[in-house]
């Protein structure tokens, strides 16, 4: 499974696109845990996303990736 984070209007074919906006394929709130299992990710991307947080936000939602 690949996770595009914070994808906007731009979205990945082949890639579960996840934002706030309402035309993501999985709509949430990066700042609060990732819906998905551990493990189960093989790809996360994002872009123009990170800059958007807090120090301690970008922490967490690093942290978050990894797991």
């Amino acid at each position: 499974m690949k996770l595009h984070l914070g994808c906007g209007e731009k979205h990945f074919t082949g890639w579960i696109n996840v934002d706030v906006i309402s035309s993501a394929d999985v709509v949430h709130d990066l700042t609060k845990p990732l819906p998905f299992e551990s493990n189960s990710i093989e790809y996360i991307f994002n872009e123009h996303f990170i800059e958007h947080l807090t120090y301690e936000q970008g922490k967490t939602f690093l942290k978050e990736c990894y797991r």
